[in-house]
């Protein structure tokens, strides 16, 4: 059905040239024409089968067949990293996501058609419009503070317990950062706050923000940097004046091989 012999791929820009090692595939169980594979490089490849013509034979190589999409995180679609590629690929039940799993690298959730403005369609031009954080940092302040009491005292009463719950969690993740260990536990507590107590409030956001961004960087992981950098520019849209945002900003890009 697929010729992949010369389908592999470096960036996005580059074309297909090298043999595609197949690693997995998926056929859409909403939509069964629709073929998902994922191999040796970077680029998920999503398929229409009643757009693929017949193979007339094995024996030579034939140019990749046009595919519907490629998918790959945009910080990943232009660098060629060694050895990067695609371990498994894999369709929602309802077909409308795809999960990417990369070796040495993160899990990816993806729109299979994104709608305009969607976080999930990168391209090679794209790579700083999607740090735009004003939907998700509207999404976490939006939350109102959930409480089973009816009366506005014992509510008061919750939304306080919450904040000073909080509070003791950022001084968990401020120990991890001091002492240089158990990083990963101090960005569980801030991942804490900011998702599981609802609204905290500009302060605490922005606090708990510059705190795992610096968490990021000092773990650094593969992919740290760039959700350091995600992190601060939340905090910046929050307060534009701060100083440990823009200074943790400054230590992200250059980490990360920025150019102005």
């Amino acid at each position: 059905m697929l010729d992949l012999r010369c389908g592999a791929k470096k960036s996005l820009a580059d074309p297909p040239r090298q043999s595609l090692v197949l690693k997995s595939c998926d056929i859409s169980s909403t939509r069964p024409h629709l073929l998902l594979v994922g191999g040796s490089d970077s680029f998920a490849r999503l398929y229409d089968r009643r757009m693929l013509s017949p193979l007339s034979s094995g024996r030579h190589k034939q140019p990749p067949p046009p595919c519907v999409n490629y998918f790959c995180p945009m910080h990943l679609s232009d660098h060629g990293r060694q050895g990067l590629h695609l371990t498994h690929v894999t369709f929602s039940p309802n077909g409308e996501e795809i999960l990417l799993n990369y070796s040495g690298e993160h899990v990816y959730l993806m729109d299979v058609n994104p709608v305009q403005g969607s976080s999930m369609r990168y391209t090679s031009d794209d790579a700083m419009k999607f740090f735009n954080p004003t939907t998700i940092l509207k999404e976490v302040l939006s939350k109102p503070p959930h409480s089973d009491f009816p009366n506005r005292v014992p509510a008061k009463r919750n939304l306080t317990a919450s904040l000073d719950q909080c509070r003791k969690l950022l001084q968990i993740a401020e120990k991890s950062l001091k002492e240089g260990a158990n990083y990963y536990y101090g960005i569980e507590a801030c991942n804490d706050v900011l998702h599981g107590h609802g609204q905290i409030g500009h302060a605490l956001t922005l606090e708990c923000l510059c705190l795992r961004a610096a968490l990021f960087l000092k773990r650094d992981w593969k992919n740290d940097v760039h959700m350091a950098i995600r992190d601060c520019f939340r905090a910046v849209e929050i307060d534009p004046a701060s100083f440990r945002a823009l200074h943790c900003m400054a230590e992200a890009l250059l980490q990360a091989n920025f150019k102005f």
